[in-house]
C-alpha cells in the first residue's frame, strides 16, 4: 500500500505514517491460524529549489511562466506516486558590465573607438558581447582647441617689438609654433609693418602710447607694464583696466607701482588694456595695449 508523505493511514485502530510491514493472527473456522500482513510504502513530495540567471532585457519562460524581472515563485506538481511536489525558481536578472572612460585630443585628430574612428567631442556607447551580459563601454570625448592667432603690428622705423621673447625691427610676416598646456600644437602669425618716421602711427600721439603685443601663460598670472616712450620718467600706474574682445572689463586697479601686474585670467584669449602712467616732469600717459593669453 502506498501513502503521500505526511499523510496517516489507520488499521485496526492503530495510526500508521512511516514505511513499516505490519501482520495480524487469525484462526479460520478450520481451527487453523491464518497470518494477514500488508506492507505500507510513503512515496516522496519533492520541495525543489532552482536559480535562473538572466540579463537585463531578456524575457524568459521558467516553469511554464514568463519572467523579465526579479523573482521568486513556485509551481505544484504531482509526481509519479501521485504525491503533490513543489519547485519553486528563484529568477535574477543580471546588469550588463559597464566601463567608462575620458579621453582628450586635439582639434584635428581622431580617435578610434571600438572601430568607430572620431572626431567631435561628445559620448558614445559600444557594447561588447561577452560570455554572460553584453559589456556596455562608454566614451567621453574631449576635443582641445587649437589656435591660430594673427596680430598686425605698426612700429615706427628705428624702434624695436618685443614679441614671443623675440626682437624684430624688420618688416614681415613671422610664424610661431607653440603648444597649449593641455599639449596641443598651435600658432601665432605676426604681421609686423615697419614705417619710415615721417609716417602717421598710433605709437606716441601726444601723451598717449602703444604698448607692444604681450604673450603670457595663464598660469602665470602676471604681465609687466613698463615705459615703451621716449618719457624716462614714467613710474607709477595710476589706474589700469583690461577688457576682453567684447569689450567687457574683466580687471581694474588703482595706486600699481609700474612693472609686473597680478591678474589671474580665467580664459586664454586676447584682452586689451589701457593704464594712466605717472610722470614726474609732464602730463600723466595713457599707455595702450594687448595680452595674449595662452593655456
Amino acid at each position: 500500500m502506498t501513502r503521500c508523505k505526511g499523510e496517516g493511514y489507520e488499521w485496526n485502530n492503530q495510526v500508521y505514517s512511516s514505511d513499516t510491514t505490519v501482520c495480524q493472527l487469525y484462526s479460520n473456522p478450520t481451527g487453523c491460524d491464518t497470518m494477514n500482513c500488508f506492507t505500507l510504502r510513503y512515496a516522496q513530495s519533492y520541495v525543489q529549489r532552482q536559480n535562473y540567471n538572466f540579463c537585463v532585457g531578456q524575457r524568459q519562460q521558467v516553469q511554464g511562466v514568463e519572467v523579465n524581472s526579479d523573482t521568486t515563485f513556485c509551481v505544484l506538481y504531482s509526481s509519479i506516486g501521485g504525491c503533490d511536489s513543489l519547485v519553486c525558481a528563484d529568477v535574477n536578472y543580471l546588469s550588463s558590465p559597464r566601463s567608462a572612460q575620458t579621453i582628450s585630443i586635439c582639434e584635428g585628430q581622431t580617435y578610434n573607438f571600438q572601430g568607430q574612428i572620431l572626431s567631435q567631442a561628445g559620448i558614445y556607447l559600444d557594447t561588447l558581447a561577452t560570455v554572460k551580459c553584453d559589456s556596455v563601454v562608454a566614451l567621453q570625448l574631449n576635443v582641445l582647441p587649437t589656435y591660430e592667432l594673427k596680430y598686425d603690428i605698426i612700429i615706427k622705423q628705428g624702434e624695436r617689438l618685443i614679441f614671443n621673447n623675440e626682437s624684430f625691427n624688420e618688416t614681415g610676416t613671422y610664424t610661431f609654433d607653440y603648444q597649449t598646456k593641455a599639449g596641443c600644437d598651435s600658432l601665432l602669425i605676426l604681421n609686423l609693418t615697419v614705417e619710415p618716421d615721417s609716417a602717421t602711427t598710433t605709437w606716441q600721439v601726444q601723451n598717449e602710447a602703444y604698448f607692444a603685443t604681450t604673450l603670457i601663460s595663464k598660469l602665470s598670472g602676471s604681465f609687466r607694464i613698463d615705459a615703451v616712450t621716449a618719457a624716462s620718467d614714467l613710474h607709477r600706474i595710476d589706474a589700469l583696466q583690461i577688457f576682453d574682445v567684447n569689450g567687457i572689463e574683466v580687471f581694474s586697479a588703482l595706486d600699481l607701482p609700474l612693472g609686473s601686474i597680478a591678474w589671474q585670467p580665467h580664459v586664454a584669449g586676447l584682452y586689451f588694456f589701457q593704464a594712466l602712467v605717472s610722470a614726474t616732469t609732464q602730463q600723466p600717459t595713457r599707455l595702450l595695449g594687448k595680452v595674449l593669453v595662452v593655456d
